[in-house]
């Protein structure tokens, strides 16, 4: 699963299988032994589902990570302790309540991306709503993760300018939850639902098949 905090939205995705955006690179560090505890303030990315991992003391923050953006989700950070974390043979585990843990890679740093253009959010004393932006990170977040798109013949590089013209710098928040609810509607995933409140749009997204494909996960 993926549980996206997105500016001013939320977005919580069951994946069908885990995709592997390519966002960092992945230099060659010295893992702990098996058993051993994770080591404070390492970095860990996910097998799919495109998080970063920190581990600060026994707490996690997490990181949102696609090609282009990266932010805090205020959501994750701080729900699993540090210690669901097991080292495994050349790499590690989380455990965070599904049928199979995520794996994990070792990161020497973070990607530039989150450190020097880290988007704020809602969440964030400097943050300010825009309506491309937040498009953005919500249609790049789907494109890297959402598991039916070949099935649905959907190409998200071609369709990203036509949906894109939808929306300008003056796009309100009310107009651009009419347009994602527009394209949570041509996804036509019959678990995918766009929630406004007064504070802030949810996405809440369930993919189908969760648990048949999570079974499948080696």
């Amino acid at each position: 699963m993926k549980f996206i905090q997105s500016l001013c939205f939320t977005t919580y995705i069951f994946l069908s299988h885990p995709t592997f955006a390519d966002t960092t690179a992945k230099d060659e560090v010295k893992l702990p032994s098996v058993g051993q505890k994770v080591a404070d303030n390492s970095l860990w990315q996910t097998q799919g589902y495109g998080y970063i991992l920190e581990v600060n003391g026994s707490d996690i923050r997490f990181y949102d990570i696609t090609e282009n953006h990266c932010l805090i989700n205020y959501i994750e950070t701080d729900e699993y302790p540090s210690s669901n974390i097991s080292i495994t043979q050349g790499g590690a585990e989380l455990e965070w309540g599904t049928i199979h843990p995520v794996q994990l890679t070792q990161l020497k740093a973070l990607p530039k991306l989150c450190q020097q253009n880290l988007i704020a959010s809602i969440h964030d004393q400097n943050y300010e709503f825009s309506a491309p932006q937040t498009f953005d990170v919500f249609w790049f977040t789907f494109a890297e993760n959402f598991a039916f798109s070949k099935e649905l013949n959907w190409d998200w590089n071609t369709k990203h300018p036509v949906w894109r013209k939808k929306i300008s710098a003056q796009t309100s928040e009310d107009v651009l939850a009419e347009v994602l609810e527009e394209l949570l509607a041509e996804l036509g995933d019959a678990h995918a639902h766009l929630y406004p409140s007064p504070f802030k749009m949810q996405v809440l997204i369930r993919l189908k098949n969760i648990f048949t494909a999570l079974l499948n996960l080696k």
